[in-house]
């Protein structure tokens, strides 16, 4: 099987919007049915091309990408990244007898896709990214109404879509009931996110949110719930992981509020020493306000068998099973959320109950999983292609 992937966005582990991409790659590294070409941007206008393993080659093209806007995107930048890398798909089709291509997401990715198909016959499986279905990319909903008649074709000639949430799924049926949606879940690392009991400490009982610290993540209503709680309970810890335009804000607010002894801002933690501060938790918080993209953190503390506490905002809030691996919580409510802290707080086995179930459940969503479901939905589209071939 020979797939070419197109991606605006560079694979690298560590990046929580690239993490789906590297990890999948990585995945096909190992398998030897899979030939695959990686088509996507380089960072430092050099044009690059290097393996994984044997049978993954990765081509990084240059578009002039500003780099101080990464991870974002010009108007025109999108049409050098169609235009650079159409031609150079080109050539390595005419090189290849490709079974499908693979992009991320609707613009520009699978309008290369499209063309494509129309001049070598490739059939094409599109990975849905938020701004495909939500709007919330301004430029992107802006290119869309230029492009609007290529990208209703790019829409009717997929052949299937995939979404990485029911919630994805559910906006864009809302908007185009007909299609055939695939919803795939990103995958987790299991063995290097797991549950490492040593490392609690018995005496605290800590409360970690991993998260950008920006309004939208709603952090300011697990301070004041925070607030709330340590007037009960001494034995309370909050760690915040993570970096963004709301950092001084919310260190204001926990001085102005005496916790700063009880509340510890760590910064940007590296991909490598995250599982060591997930291990230290007792339980995960995460009240989203708003959310655009799918949380890898809720995937990371699910794996190293925390409880999670998220609201429904939060794209992978579904991976909750209320009551079961976590609770379900209000949006801009801190007294909610406080009271389900409570709950671990003053139900000694809550906590390992839901820590048992969060670590099954991701056990059922590990790389592994996940990339036989991809291969699973390419072996489809194959089979699609033969049949309307007439072989």
């Amino acid at each position: 099987m020979r797939i070419l992937f197109l991606s605006y966005k560079f694979p690298a582990p560590g990046r929580e919007a690239d993490e789906a991409l590297y990890s999948l790659l990585s995945e096909y590294e190992q398998n030897s049915e899979i030939q695959a070409d990686f088509v996507t941007i380089s960072d430092d206008g050099e044009a690059h091309a290097f393996k994984l393993g044997e049978n993954v080659t990765i081509y990084r093209l240059p578009i002039r990408k500003n780099s101080e806007n990464r991870p974002f995107q010009s108007r025109l930048e999108v049409f050098r990244y169609a235009w650079k890398t159409y031609k150079f798909c080109k050539t390595l089709a005419k090189a290849n007898s490709y079974d499908l291509t693979h992009s991320y997401s609707v613009v520009p990715c699978a309008i290369v896709a499209y063309f494509l198909k129309r001049k070598f016959k490739i059939p094409y499986v599109i990975s849905l990214e938020s701004q495909d279905v939500d709007g919330t990319d301004k430029k992107i909903v802006s290119l869309r109404k230029k492009l609007d008649s290529i990208i209703k074709k790019v829409w009717e000639e997929a052949c299937f879509y995939v979404a990485s949430s029911q919630r994805m799924a559910k906006l864009m049926l809302a908007s185009k009931p007909e299609r055939e949606i695939e919803v795939i879940y990103n995958g987790i690392n299991i063995k290097e996110f797991f549950p490492d009991p040593a490392k609690k400490d018995a005496n605290n009982f800590t409360i970690i949110c991993v998260s950008d610290l920006v309004p939208e993540k709603g952090l300011r209503f697990l301070i004041r719930a925070f607030n709330i709680l340590v007037k009960r309970y001494e034995h309370l810890r909050l760690i915040i992981v993570g970096d963004g335009s709301e950092k001084s804000a919310l260190e204001d607010l926990v001085f102005v509020l005496g916790l700063k002894k009880l509340v510890t801002f760590t910064g940007s933690i590296s991909h490598e020493k995250l599982p060591e501060y997930y291990q230290k938790a007792n339980i995960f918080v995460l009240p989203s306000v708003e959310e655009n993209l799918n949380s890898q953190a809720i995937l990371e503390a699910m794996a190293c068998g925390l409880p999670l506490l998220a609201t429904k905002n939060c794209r992978n809030s579904e991976l909750i099973e209320d009551g079961k691996n976590g609770f379900i919580v209000k949006g801009n409510e801190s007294h909610d959320l406080c009271e389900k802290i409570e709950q671990f707080i003053l139900n000694k086995n809550l906590e390992p109950e839901m820590s048992r179930k969060s670590r099954e459940l991701a056990e059922k969503i590990d790389w592994p999983t996940i990339a036989d479901k991809y291969f699973e939905l390419y072996e489809k589209t194959i089979s699609l292609r033969k049949i309307k071939q007439g072989r």
